[in-house]
């Protein structure tokens, strides 16, 4: 849908930059401008390749959609040529927003960023404040000496990263925020969930400083315990022929690839609790996840993981790289019913308060019309 911008319109004007196409970021920046877009004038520049585009431009905003890249060939081509990039800067001058809030603009993020002219202030969300110490962490540092942070605005999204960025750049304007809850299902059944409580899932990006390595200890003194427990590891990423090995000793259900959101939601469906045995982190789209779906989490207490896993109300929250904690929390809740269901009611009461996107779209919408004024 086409909504041309009343240029004596005194609505704030925000550009949203999102050139991802799957995954948690996509559903995090659809949910934020759904609900910004129904208060405020909003123009969205996109990747033809959105998996959400077809419902995102259902929206009541300007969608500009841009051809971007599709594999590592065509993205290396894209960044030499600057082509695509450049086109996008072109429509974001051409608009002039009044704020161009960045939700993920990835490799062509600096190049945008030097070519923008108009006099829009520049708002980035940051969810990683330092480098994930995974495969890329290496090539993003190089990336960040290239183009260092060009925003005006930043916005994180958790206390923990707030912190971390008044520390990093004291000099720059602030807003803190929260990882609203995504792929929320219509209705939650928290007596389903507390009868699938020793069903265990995993999911998400695999990486080392996701204590895979740990979780397999971890489930394997606990089946010691309770026979009845089954864990599930669902995502893409590398793992040795050893931790294979010790997977399929254990009887680890192992989906090893990109799970797509249909598949996803029936996971989501079939398991009780979700497990993030995470070495580091910052805030979770995976807890972000368990919230919606009324699912009582683990956690590790790194990052943000215990604001969003509060340690019992809608989950346990254990010290890091610790396999005999990790094993009695899972004990924990899938021997007691009654705890597996207070904490799923936990959890939903937290979905439609604190994580609930109406309330953080609103609240971080009057406080950019602060640093526009």
């Amino acid at each position: 849908m086409n909504y041309p911008y009343n240029k004596n319109n005194s609505k704030l004007h925000v550009g949203i930059l999102y050139i991802g196409r799957r995954g948690g970021i996509c559903h995090y920046a659809y949910e934020l401008v759904r609900v910004i877009s129904q208060i405020t004038q909003v123009t969205c520049y996109l990747s033809a390749n959105n998996i959400l585009l077809d419902v995102w431009s259902d929206l009541p905003c300007n969608v500009r959609v841009f051809d971007t890249y599709s594999g590592f060939t065509s993205l290396l081509w894209s960044m030499i040529s600057q082509r695509g990039a450049l086109n996008v800067a072109h429509a974001i001058n051409a608009d002039a927003p009044d704020i161009l809030l960045d939700m993920g603009s990835g490799p062509w993020k600096g190049i945008i960023e030097r070519h923008i002219r108009c006099n829009a202030l520049l708002a980035d969300v940051i969810h990683d404040v330092q480098f994930h110490p995974d495969r890329w962490r290496s090539l993003l540092q190089l990336y960040s000496l290239i183009y260092p942070r060009k925003a005006d605005i930043f916005i994180s999204a958790s206390e923990y990263s707030h912190k971390q960025l008044l520390n990093s750049f004291p000099e720059k304007m602030h807003i803190c925020s929260h990882h609203g809850v995504i792929h929320s299902p219509e209705e939650v059944d928290s007596d389903a969930i507390a009868n699938n409580r020793n069903q265990l899932l995993f999911f998400g990006r695999i990486e080392k400083y996701k204590g895979i390595e740990v979780l397999l200890d971890a489930f394997e003194i606990a089946k010691k315990t309770d026979p009845t427990l089954h864990l599930t590891i669902a995502g893409l990423g590398p793992l040795s022929s050893n931790l294979k090995d010790k997977i399929f000793g254990l009887n680890i259900k192992l989906i090893n690839r990109w799970i797509d959101d249909k598949e996803l939601n029936a996971l989501l469906a079939s398991h009780g609790v979700v497990v993030m045995p995470y070495l580091s982190a910052t805030q979770s789209g995976v807890a972000a996840i368990a919230i919606a779906n009324g699912l009582p989490a683990i956690g590790t207490n790194v990052g943000a993981l215990p604001e969003q896993i509060i340690d019992g109300k809608n989950g346990l929250i254990v010290p890091p790289n610790d396999p005999a904690a990790l094993a009695s929390a899972m004990v924990a809740i899938a021997q007691d019913y009654k705890l597996s269901y207070r904490m799923s009611q936990e959890t939903c009461q937290m979905a439609t308060t604190i994580y609930s996107w109406n309330n953080i779209g609103h609240e971080l919408l009057e406080n950019l019309k602060k640093y526009s004024a």
